[in-house]
This record gives structure tokens, C-alpha cells and sequence, in this order.
């Protein structure tokens, strides 16, 4: 049992250690290409009416639901790596964050009527945005599960 409370924990501070990092990435691409859809709190809209969420309750419901979904996904992708061990933890990394990018935006986003990205350099902005999380999660749950022999 204290196995899988580890494994859990350890992959949920895996999952917001990268969404850490892809926060850092957006905010380094906002300078670049500022659009108001290549913010984190586009997540936000599954709770508050569009408008709303760039005031400073929408901003941290926005962080709250980014990091809630890191962890989550963090967990998984630890379950992942116990299946298939911590070999090509960097090339399982950007397996994940792709998968992420298709799941979150490509179908999820449809489902849920959020807004999209409009345009060929947004897409890519996002994607990569993705591509950092599932590096920074892949690399940081290895790191973890060595350390913790797991």
C-alpha cells in the first residue's frame, strides 16, 4: 500500500513540476506571440463565463485546474513508467506531451466547446507547450522513481 501512496505522490509533484515548466514556457512565448488564447487559464473556462477568467479570481481558478490536470496526468504517466520501466524517459516524455496536445485540445476542447487556437503558429505554440510538460514530468518522475526505487 505505502508503494502505491508513494508512486501517487511522487507522480502528482512529477505532473506539477512540469506544468511548471510549460507556465514558464507560455509565459516566455507570450512575449513572442501575445494571444489571449495561449494562456493557462483557457482551462479556467470550464468554470467561469469567458471575460472573466484574466481577473484575479480566473487567473487562480485558471492555476488551480492547470495544476489539478498536471497532477493527475503526473500520476498516470508514473503508472506508465511502471509498466514500462524508466528507459527513453525523454522520448516517452514527448510521446506524452503530444498525447496530451491531442487529448486536451484536440478532442476535450471540441466536447467541451473551449476556445481553440486559430492559426498554424498557435497550434505549434501549444503543442510545444505540451512537448515541455511531458519532458519536465517524463525527466522528473524518472529522477523521482530512481531515487525512491519504485
Amino acid at each position: 500500500m505505502k508503494d502505491k501512496i508513494d508512486r501517487s505522490v511522487m507522480g502528482a509533484l512529477g505532473g506539477i513540476i512540469g506544468g511548471l515548466g510549460m507556465m514558464v514556457y507560455f509565459w516566455i512565448i507570450d512575449i513572442f506571440l501575445p494571444s489571449p488564447q495561449v494562456k493557462i487559464m483557457n482551462i479556467a473556462h470550464l468554470f467561469i463565463p469567458q471575460g472573466q477568467d484574466h481577473n484575479l479570481w480566473g487567473n487562480i481558478l485558471g492555476y488551480t485546474a492547470h495544476f489539478t490536470v498536471a497532477a493527475l496526468l503526473g500520476i498516470i504517466f508514473i503508472n506508465i513508467f511502471r509498466i514500462t520501466g524508466r528507459d527513453w524517459a525523454f522520448t516517452k516524455g514527448i510521446i506524452f506531451g503530444a498525447a496530451t496536445w491531442v487529448l486536451l485540445h484536440g478532442i476535450t476542447a471540441n466536447l467541451l466547446d473551449l476556445p481553440q487556437q486559430t492559426g498554424i503558429p498557435l497550434a505549434f505554440a501549444l503543442l510545444g507547450g505540451h512537448l515541455v510538460f511531458g519532458i519536465i514530468t517524463s525527466l522528473s518522475i524518472a529522477w523521482f522513481s530512481s531515487k525512491l526505487k519504485l
